[in-house]
Parts: structure tokens; C-alpha cells; sequence
């Protein structure tokens, strides 16, 4: 696995656990929210697991954090907070949430990883 793919799952496994803290949100909340067990949760937060493009809209949906922030920890945390100066991250998270696509880069990434994992 780079070190690059390393950094992306450790920065938003730090960003995951961030939300959690400052939302009060619990694993065991969050687990059943996203039809995982706990352990699933831990590891994600850990930045030892990958998540899915399907985890990441549920948190942006859900708990109406930017992507921006929870992908590449770059601006506020929550969509709200966003200044008028800052319009383009809160439309291409709306166009994420109402699309069924990719985000291309992000998930080729994650495919890379998976194979790696999967040739373990």
C-alpha cells in the first residue's frame, strides 16, 4: 500500500474519530446507522480500514459534514459553517448525494488498496 493511499484512510480515520467526539456521536449508533458492527466503526476511525464511497455519503447525509473537511481535512467541519465564499464545497457534496457515480480518484484509490489487500 503507498503512502499516499496510507495518508487518505489515516486522515479521515482522525476526521471520523473528530465528528464522533464533537457530535457525541457513539460506535454503536453509528454502526447500526450504517449496517456494521462495531469493530467495522473502530477501524475506520483507527485509519486502518478503507471506507466506501456509500459510508462517506452516509456520514455527509446524515450528519451534514463537508466532505472537504472529512476527506482531505481542508475547511469547516459541517456545511453550515461554510461562508459564502466557500459555495463550491457544499454544491459538489449535494451533487454526491444525489448521484449513484463515483468519485473517481478517491475510489480508484480505494480499489488499489483493496486489490493489495486482497493479493495478501
Amino acid at each position: 500500500m503507498s503512502s499516499k493511499n496510507i495518508n487518505k484512510i489515516q486522515i479521515f480515520g482522525k476526521q471520523l474519530k473528530i465528528l464522533m467526539q464533537e457530535l457525541n456521536i457513539r460506535q454503536r449508533a453509528l454502526a447500526e446507522l450504517a449496517g456494521m458492527n462495531e469493530s467495522n466503526i473502530s477501524r475506520l476511525a483507527g485509519g486502518t480500514s478503507t471506507p466506501t464511497l456509500k459510508f462517506i455519503l452516509l456520514l455527509v447525509e446524515n450528519y451534514e459534514v463537508s466532505l472537504n473537511w472529512l476527506i482531505l481535512n481542508e475547511g469547516p467541519m459541517l456545511l453550515k459553517d461554510i461562508s459564502a465564499g466557500a459555495e463550491q464545497d457544499e454544491l459538489l457534496t449535494r451533487r454526491l448525494l444525489n448521484l449513484e457515480g463515483v468519485m473517481d480518484g478517491f475510489l480508484e484509490d480505494i480499489d488499489q488498496i483493496k486489490k493489495h489487500l486482497d493479493l495478501r
